[in-house]
């Protein structure tokens, strides 16, 4: 919800489609999809858009819930700690996998470069609109 505050539903719909493109193509072109079999699903969207939020919103903190028996904490983590940690693991997942898993790993690394990337052009090409919109997320 943060990402579509901050690019508004237009910008936001067309970086989901862009993603879903992209995280498509990836695995069609990889060389594990020479063997597999066509994907459905969006969890290459999903690291996509925690990519894009840590490039246009770097000094987020996501709350996080933890319980042990009844033992119950809240806390916040940098959203960079935390989309660092999904990437790095899938990026390792991607070279030491299992074929049996049926993971998708492929989308996940290339759905998160390619939030990465639109981010990027997004900071380039929309500065204003970008720290336009961040003050008005940030004041709600």
């Amino acid at each position: 919800s943060c990402v579509e505050c901050v690019l508004g539903p237009l910008h936001f719909s067309l970086s989901f489609v862009v993603m879903a493109v992209a995280t498509s193509l990836a695995y069609s072109y990889s060389a594990s999809a020479a063997e597999g079999l066509p994907a459905v699903g969006l969890s290459g969207v999903a690291m996509g858009m925690m990519a894009l939020l840590t490039t246009l919103l770097p000094h987020a903190r996501i709350w996080c819930f933890f319980w042990f028996v009844f033992w119950v904490r809240r806390f916040t983590l940098p959203v960079l700690v935390i989309v660092a940690w999904h990437v790095g693991w899938n990026v390792y997942d991607l070279h030491h996998h299992d074929a049996s898993s049926h993971i998708n790993y492929m989308a996940h690394v290339s759905g998160a470069i390619t939030g990465f990337v639109l981010g990027m052009l997004y900071r380039l090409f929309a500065q204003q609109r970008l720290s336009e919109m961040t003050v008005e997320v940030g004041s709600s």
